[in-house]
């Protein structure tokens, strides 16, 4: 059974309390549980059960520090909890991976990323991966192949984060088009989007 740890807040008070309470609480279980492994002996039963609650624990230390914004470090637990032999299809697997994905995105690193490629036949069958794809393609200036993963992404009917199965995507698609200077096409991407901010704001510059 994964660790029962406290849902991540919701609230600036909460996640104050998290980042300065809770993360630096966890952080020390960490290492303990990491000693508690190396003194087990190979195949011991508690050894193994804990050694498979660690990755979960990565994965909310990692999601613990991207909301509050700490990218470089939140990289950090992802790829470490990312290590280890995980099933594709649990839910906060699929988060990690993903999140991991925008945490590098977000801290620069848009050229390490890439090897997000090498993973795809794992997670590559929803919008929300896809569209991280096409975001990843676009900060790397793989323009048509980003463009290739947005139309991707608007082809499922469900996805997790709202709008990047629809206008999030067209919205994206519609800069590309706009920065190859094919400002018709990048117009027409943006009025599909409806009422969605920024593309109303970038159609009211270009038309």
């Amino acid at each position: 059974m994964l660790l029962d740890i406290s849902i991540l807040p919701q609230t600036s008070e909460e996640l104050f309390y998290f980042v300065t309470k809770r993360i630096p609480y966890l952080c020390g279980f960490w290492r303990f549980a990491n000693a508690y492994i190396g003194k087990e002996e190979e195949g011991s039963f508690q050894g193994d059960k804990l050694q498979e609650q660690i990755p979960y624990l990565l994965y909310q230390l990692g999601k613990g520090y991207y909301m509050a914004g700490d990218y470089e470090t939140s990289c950090s637990y992802f790829a470490e909890g990312l290590s280890y032999d995980l099933n594709p299809r649990l839910e906060y697997v699929v988060d990690m991976v993903e999140t991991y994905g925008y945490a590098l995105l977000n801290s620069g690193r848009q050229q390490m990323a890439l090897c997000f490629q090498q993973i795809y036949e794992e997670f590559g069958d929803s919008a929300d991966f896809q569209f991280l794809m096409g975001l990843i393609y676009m900060g790397n200036s793989q323009f048509q192949a980003a463009v290739v993963e947005f139309e991707k992404a608007m082809g499922h009917p469900y996805c997790r984060n709202v709008g990047v199965n629809s206008y999030a995507a067209k919205y994206n698609i519609g800069v590309i088009y706009e920065c190859l200077g094919d400002i018709e096409r990048a117009a027409g991407y943006y009025q599909d989007c409806g009422d969605y901010g920024p593309a109303l704001k970038r159609l009211s510059e270009i038309v």
